[in-house]
């Protein structure tokens, strides 16, 4: 196992390269440092995983601005476009140089508001084979819906607390 973190802008990557050749890559938007698990799952499913951190959770995988839910935490800053817009442009390619990967099979992984920002970015690239939202933050003011067919996909916004057909 080769791991290596590195600077891309604000943000960290901690990338995991197993021994084994790997033909894919799964990216890991975290919220909290968990290397044990990363090491772990790069080895036993033979694929190299870019775990990213450093990022300003509020803002960057916010798709719009929304008030608040903590005080304390302050607003959402409306800034997933600009983090994707950097994530596809350059911590991509120059995590997958570093890996030794020539066009990756790709995976994105989210949790929480992570989790949403990777259902979010499957509406606006084709650049990712499979995506994982757990427990994505859909309570979040005007959460999307994607639906993805045939290699295109359609966003749409649905309002905070509307009723759906057979919700009573």
């Amino acid at each position: 196992m080769k791991k290596e973190s590195f600077q891309e802008g604000p943000y960290r990557v901690t990338l995991y390269t197993p021994e084994v050749n790997t033909k894919g890559i799964c990216y890991f938007i975290q919220p909290a440092d968990i290397a044990s698990e990363n090491e772990s799952l790069a080895d036993r499913l033979e694929i190299a995983i870019a775990a990213i951190d450093g990022l300003d959770w509020s803002n960057d995988l916010s798709p719009w601005e929304a008030p608040g839910i903590f005080k304390r935490e302050g607003d959402f800053g409306g800034g997933a476009d600009v983090f994707e817009k950097f994530f596809l442009e350059t911590i991509l390619p120059d995590t997958e140089k570093r890996a030794g990967l020539d066009n990756p099979e790709r995976q994105l992984v989210g949790i929480s508001l992570s989790g949403m920002f990777a259902l979010y970015a499957a509406c606006h690239t084709d650049a990712f084979s499979g995506i994982a939202s757990i427990s994505g933050s859909f309570w979040f003011t005007g959460a999307i819906l994607c639906r993805l067919r045939s290699g295109a996909s359609t966003c749409r916004s649905v309002p905070r607390n509307r009723k759906r057909e057979g919700n009573h």
